[in-house]
């Protein structure tokens, strides 16, 4: 019994001094590749790994990852003192009710994408700099391509797409953002999507080296992303511990690195000039 004593008043310590650490409640989804909440690749989206780095560097805190829908995380982070999300982006609409971070990560804007094997069709549609012109594209290729019905791509991309003929018979309307299928099996030519999210789907198709993206001329070259709080006390000083880990290069270096894993060549390339002219 004597032998007891010193763990269990070790472990009442422990106890007590994580009870005294501020509690965070982080919102996320199962959005692969940025969050992974199921299968074998559980907690290996770019976004899990961020945020588990960031975790190391805040020891004061107590972390604690709630799955959620997107929607559910913002209004949450409305509701509770000392929530947060990772990767949103800022608007003036959002900043009204929440606390936001400098950039933690950055990624591609929306990009065409095909099978590699079919690359040399888009070439008419490439202006000199490699992107594709995108009104020349849908509206004289005469390839089939895939929009994700309701989806907001971008205010240009969507503007090109609304302005061509509703009755567009190369229009192919899609449910769910499950294009890969369609496209490894030629039931649709091109689509519109985030680099990541492809390299995704074709890794879940076994085929991971088997597309290939296409930056749109107007798009910009990168988005950031931010981690948004609860616009309370705990949480502007959670925005303030993450402002200052980012201020690091190393720690920045160490954040964008992970959404490089899920690029293909292209876009890797593509991306990384892209920071670099920052």
């Amino acid at each position: 019994m004597l032998l007891g004593l010193p763990l269990f008043a070790a472990s009442a310590n422990a106890n007590t001094e994580d009870k005294a650490r501020p509690t965070i409640t982080w919102y996320g989804g199962n959005y692969p590749p940025t969050f992974i909440a199921t299968g074998p690749k559980a907690g290996q989206g770019y976004g899990d790994k961020a945020l588990a780095f960031l975790f190391s560097q805040m020891p004061d805190y107590r972390n604690m990852p709630v799955t959620t829908s997107f929607n559910r995380g913002l209004a949450g982070m409305r509701e509770r003192d000392g929530a947060c999300m990772f990767g949103v982006i800022k608007t003036p609409e959002r900043e009204k009710y929440y606390a936001f971070t400098g950039p933690v990560s950055a990624t591609l804007p929306n990009r065409v994408i095909m099978l590699k094997s079919r690359a040399r069709e888009i070439a008419p549609f490439l202006d000199p700099r490699g992107e594709v012109e995108l009104e020349l594209l849908v509206r004289t290729s005469g390839m089939r391509f895939g929009v994700i019905t309701d989806r907001f791509y971008s205010t240009h991309i969507n503007s090109v797409l609304d302005e061509a003929a509703a009755d567009n018979r190369d229009r192919v309307r899609l449910s769910e953002p499950r294009y890969g299928t369609l496209l490894y099996h030629s039931r649709i030519d091109y689509t519109f999507g985030f680099p990541y999210e492809a390299a995704y789907q074709f890794a879940e198709l076994g085929a991971p080296d088997a597309y290939i993206s296409f930056p749109i001329k107007g798009e910009p070259p990168l988005l950031f992303a931010h981690v948004a709080c609860s616009k309370t006390p705990l949480g502007h000083a959670v925005v303030a511990k993450i402002n200052a880990l980012v201020a690091q290069p190393a720690v920045r270096k160490q954040l964008y690195g992970y959404f490089t894993e899920w690029l293909d060549d292209a876009a890797r390339a593509d991306f990384l000039r892209a920071l670099q002219a920052q």
